[in-house]
């Protein structure tokens, strides 16, 4: 049966994917394009991973980190090629032709996840410190900083917009702007503070599956119609060129699918909205996704930062007419990825077997405003450092913020520890299951390497352990039981609810390798530049001390690219649009194939219609004499309850006794 339902869904996909590849070209024939002529990456700069000069840093960890490699590219008007190296905690420079012309160091402490440049200046965010840092270009030629840190001025961002929810910086004649996922504008004021002022750009038309997308430039007063496609999930604005040209990622999402799966292009608008360019990015070749891939320069160059799993490669993109669409690859990756949820692998994520008597389940027993509850307290807990939660361990690898942390200081959030599940409150009394509350009075806080399992000598949680806290489990569970027998699994990004899940997979690697991460979705950002999320994530290594705000629980922000490849799913049965009834109840059952349980289980409540002097309630039921008649669902009367042919004309039966039976005919 399983076999026969992925069969069916082959096929559905396969030709979905060929009307795609056809719209794709009908697409730029219909504005008077070159339909033969595909975008050319021409690749100008490749650069080696590591932290010698003129590399650029990774990290590689066990979990899924938003950002493991360098966070930001742009691309001066001259050639030069600048690189916010994340990790290794400074901006790149390198000369037209690829040679390193110097190195900005930034502070120490800072983790900068997005950069842009104006009027000789360089604009850094610093995600751990919630601050910008203004640098100023020194043109220096052929020469390498040798100070430990660039001289900058520093701007603090407003308190209601801390690091982790920005998710744009840009600079240009009318100052410097951030922008978090909501689309919400913070401009940077002569005294140094952050105000909210009016969109730069605005988008509209998404949310109502319109066939024009429609973008405006407040500065500009440009307005650019643009066609979309029914697929489409999201618009990123990226830039506007001098010649008033708009560029757009565009991100397509594969229909019908538990696994969210995007096509990624690139495409160029004019002052009209008819589309002069466009270029198809493949996700599956990058090991992490920069926040700032692209880089526009006034003239139209495009350039493009590909992450790849041993080097980072700048390539300049001569825009095509047209793109050969891989909707229908992708599909069949999705249903591939499908086709392993539920197959119940040997090995859990610990590589241990996975305990015996756990059985699907199709419905938590809390609310999801309970499960947010218990979400943002793990997130938001605040406590002090202890002597014992930083002391050293054999087995132990401490997050950077406990390890170099001073007795006393408040910290954030429980702390990442792999196996661990010291989450919201206590389950009994064995210490493996105790609140991080209790137990942090006598344990290390928190526990980055995966190499010995869970220690009992840490306390806090990991992915998986977050999660089963969440959602009020008595038992840590792995994410391959979120994977594979947990809740219901979602056909459309969209679907997705507050606090449903998703699980990132892969198709290749070890069984024991596949299932990466698990998180709880909180909502789709407003602004279509990506989602919020909760999780619990480490890089593991704590490479060059790692940053702040990861290594723990928390809330953050995650980009279009970073959902690829994540499995939807859902813990809560959903009612469907049909009641079932008997006599006295009615309910309806929970939507997903497969699942039989009742949700909303209700006495009838009658209202008297005096027009057809019937009594009726919600679920269509009416009541004749105290007699329920027309029930939806004669199986699920209960046993009193009998249907029955008299002369061709079908009657109730609700009371039997004998030859003694109060019937009426049913409808």
């Amino acid at each position: 049966m399983k076999a026969l339902t992925y069969l069916k869904r082959f096929f559905s996909l396969f030709l979905y994917a060929v009307f795609i590849s056809v719209f794709a070209l009908s697409e730029v024939l219909a504005a008077d394009l070159n339909p033969e002529q595909s975008a050319v990456f021409t690749e100008v700069l490749n650069i080696n991973i590591g932290n010698g000069a003129g590399e650029v840093g990774y990290h590689y960890g066990n979990e899924e980190l938003h950002l493991k490699g360098p966070g930001s590219l742009h691309v001066k008007d001259n050639g030069q090629i600048c690189i916010l190296d994340t990790v290794n905690k400074r901006i790149l420079k390198f000369n037209a032709n690829g040679t390193l012309r110097n190195t900005l160091n930034l502070p120490s402490n800072a983790w900068g996840t997005q950069m842009c440049y104006y009027g000789d200046m360089f604009f850094v965010l610093d995600y751990d410190n919630d601050v910008v840092y203004a640098i100023v270009d020194p043109h220096e030629a052929d020469s390498l900083s040798t100070s430990p840190a660039t001289p900058y001025f520093k701007f603090n961002l407003p308190e209601e917009l801390p690091g982790e929810l920005v998710c744009e910086l840009n600079a240009s004649a009318d100052g410097l702007f951030v922008i978090d996922i909501d689309n919400n504008h913070y401009y940077l004021e002569p005294d140094g503070a952050f105000l909210t002022g009016s969109e730069y750009f605005t988008v509209s038309g998404l949310e109502a599956n319109e066939c024009v997308a429609q973008v405006s430039a407040s500065t500009m007063e440009t307005v650019w119609n643009i066609d979309r496609e029914s697929a489409l999930n999201s618009i990123s604005i990226k830039d506007v060129d001098a010649n008033n040209n708009l560029y757009v990622a565009f991100y397509e999402q594969v229909p019908d699918t538990c696994v969210m799966m995007f096509e990624k292009t690139i495409r160029r608008y004019n002052s009209s909205g008819r589309l002069t360019g466009c270029a198809l990015i493949d996700l599956d070749s990058c090991y992490t996704h920069p926040n700032q891939e692209l880089s526009i320069t006034s003239n139209g160059d495009v350039y493009y930062m590909e992450c790849l799993n041993n080097s980072v490669s700048i390539k300049r993109i001569q825009l095509g007419t047209a793109y050969q669409s891989q909707m229908e690859a992708l599909a069949l990756e999705a249903l591939e990825i499908e086709s392993t949820v539920g197959e119940g692998y040997e090995f859990d994520e610990y590589g241990m077997p996975p305990e015996e008597g756990v059985k699907a389940t199709y419905n938590i027993s809390i609310s999801r405003t309970m499960a947010l509850t218990r979400a943002r307290y793990m997130a938001n807990y605040s406590w002090s450092l202890r002597e014992i939660n930083k002391r050293p361990h054999n087995q132990i690898r401490l997050p950077a913020y406990i390890r170099n942390g001073t007795v006393g200081k408040t910290v954030k959030g429980i702390p990442y520890c792999w196996g661990g599940f010291n989450g919201y409150e206590s389950e009994g009394t064995n210490e493996a299951k105790l609140s991080f509350n209790t137990a942090k009075n006598n344990k290390r806080a928190g526990n980055t390497n995966n190499e010995n399992g869970f220690i009992s000598a840490s306390a806090g949680v990991d992915c998986s352990g977050y999660v089963s806290s969440t959602y009020n489990f008595s038992n840590k569970q792995g994410t391959y039981y979120f994977r594979d027998d947990l809740g219901h699994s979602l056909n459309n990004v969209g679907n997705l609810k507050q606090m449903d899940f998703a699980v990132r997979i892969d198709t290749t690697g070890s069984v024991s390798s596949r299932v990466r991460h698990i998180v709880l979705f909180d909502r789709k950002a407003s602004g279509g530049q990506g989602y919020y999320i909760y999780d619990s994530t480490t890089d593991s290594t704590n490479q060059n001390g790692g940053t702040e705000k990861k290594d723990r629980v928390s809330w953050h922000m995650v980009n279009n690219d970073y959902f690829n490849k994540y499995l939807c799913k859902t813990p809560w049965c959903q009612a469907g649009s049909t009641y079932s009834l008997n006599k006295t109840h009615h309910w309806k059952r929970c939507k997903f194939s497969g699942c039989s349980i009742r949700l909303s289980y209700a006495a009838h409540k009658w209202t008297y219609d005096s027009a057809s002097s019937y009594y009726r309630c919600v679920c269509g039921a009416r009541r004749v004499g105290g007699v329920v008649i027309n029930t939806t669902d004669p199986d699920e009367f209960d046993d009193s309850i009998l249907v029955f042919e008299t002369m061709g004309t079908e009657y109730a039966c609700y009371e039997c006794c004998e030859d003694n039976c109060i019937h009426i005919e049913a409808e």
